[in-house]
């Protein structure tokens, strides 16, 4: 620990106890702070009328002259008699305190203003000019420095709170497509394109068509919810609000006023999310719109499961195959969750799980990227607050460290004169 500017002992004495054994006390303070001064305040006094008011104030005055006596040095302006239930007293009524009580105030800040005069006078051992120099100089005491500020930072919060509105949007997106997985289906598979017989894989224009009807499905499900879009606007809304309310806070726990130019305010920090940023994720992810190649293994395993769904259904005679539709699909019964009523397997499911899972892709890591991009700025801001702090730091230990240098030169200016000698080179060397 650094040491302390300098110490001041107060002696408390009663003056209604043993003054004997008070003053060894006083004396053994006195041997264990030889540098320090001491103030000796005589408690409990002036509580007392008539005849004991007479006999209190002698026994101040006989205290003030053993103590005189216990320390060398010590002066009667040392010796304050004072009564803290009287100050108390006061200051329950809402009045000042006692006159004995203000000049032991007084005579303590005094006590303490020699000694910092003393202290920055570089009458002490410790060179103050070259430890406020060293503050301003040494690169490892600004490193101190910014490492104590992490206690002031609240990206831990802001990173915390990100990541569970971002979990919560996500879980929200997500049921609510799969709640909507039928129609989305029904869509696609419900398709017709020339290329729907090949054998081979089809062309990209065959995937494009089926993209953009999945999309404009998609669209229409999350963007037409206004109970959603409300929901993601408000998470969103107080999400913003909250990050930015932590930055300020934390600026305003440095004393740095954040202005980004002109008056404007602090840069502000957004999560850039909402029901409309669903489809543009989409469209920039590269998995989703990459969907141009047939996968094998799915596509010979949904047209097994389609061929295995009709023969079962012809052999029970629980269904018929629809005149006319080449596509395989049934009239009646349900293959599996997320089917309208009254379908089956088809041939064109695993493009749909495809699309499905790539869709789902694209928007967790477009609420990713979001999600980054707003930690990022947080980053930045807090960054910013920290470099504006510490700016601040240099400049005043910079303006300290001048008037400490005026100062010291007006108290060797005034040494020199007061001593009555002349400013020789050699002198004046000395000083520099």
């Amino acid at each position: 620990a650094d040491p302390a500017a300098g110490e001041v002992v107060i002696w408390c004495i009663d003056v209604h106890g043993r003054l004997d054994s008070e003053f060894r006390g006083l004396l053994n303070a006195a041997s264990s702070h030889p540098n320090s001064p001491i103030l000796v305040a005589v408690t409990q006094a002036g509580e007392c009328s008539g005849p004991e008011a007479d006999l209190e104030r002698l026994v101040v005055r006989e205290a003030a002259r053993v103590a005189a006596a216990c320390v060398p040095g010590l002066s009667a302006r040392s010796v304050l008699p004072v009564s803290a239930q009287a100050a108390m007293r006061k200051a329950a009524i809402g009045e000042a305190p006692p006159a004995a009580w203000q000049t032991l105030v007084e005579r303590l800040s005094e006590v303490v203003g020699q000694q910092l005069e003393e202290r920055l006078t570089n009458g002490g051992a410790v060179d103050v000019l070259a430890e406020m120099q060293a503050v301003c100089t040494d690169k490892a005491r600004h490193a101190s420095a910014e490492s104590g500020l992490e206690k002031f930072s609240p990206m831990v919060g802001i990173r915390g709170c990100l990541s569970k509105i971002a979990t919560k949007l996500q879980q929200e997106l997500r049921e609510r497509l799969e709640a909507s997985a039928g129609a989305r289906r029904a869509a696609v598979v419900g398709l017709r394109h020339a290329e729907d017989g090949s054998v081979l894989d089809p062309s990209c224009d065959w995937y494009a068509a089926h993209r953009e009807v999945y999309l404009r499905e998609s669209r229409r499900t999350i963007e037409e919810d206004t109970r959603l879009a409300r929901s993601i606007g408000g998470l969103v809304e107080a999400l913003n609000a909250d990050l930015n309310a932590r930055l300020a806070r934390a600026a305003a726990s440095l004393g740095v006023v954040e202005d980004e130019g002109g008056g404007s305010g602090p840069r502000s920090v957004v999560l850039d999310f909402g029901a409309l940023t669903v489809a543009v994720d989409m469209l920039h992810s590269s998995g989703f719109m990459g969907v141009n190649q047939r996968s094998w293994p799915d596509f010979l395993r949904c047209q097994s499961g389609v061929l295995s769904g009709a023969a079962l259904r012809f052999v029970d005679g629980g269904g018929f195959v629809a005149a006319g539709n080449d596509e395989g699909t049934v009239e009646t019964g349900a293959a599996k969750a997320g089917y309208l009523p009254g379908e089956a397997p088809h041939k064109k499911d695993w493009l749909f799980d495809r699309l499905d899972a790539e869709a789902l892709s694209a928007i967790t890591e477009g609420l990713e990227t979001r999600r980054m991009a707003a930690l990022k700025a947080a980053e930045v801001r807090w960054e910013e607050v920290r470099r504006a702090y510490l700016e601040d730091q240099r400049r005043r230990r910079t303006v300290a460290l001048e008037d400490y240098r005026s100062h010291l030169a007006e108290h060797r200016l005034a040494q020199r004169s007061s001593s009555g000698l002349p400013d020789t080179p050699s002198r004046l060397q000395e000083d520099s």
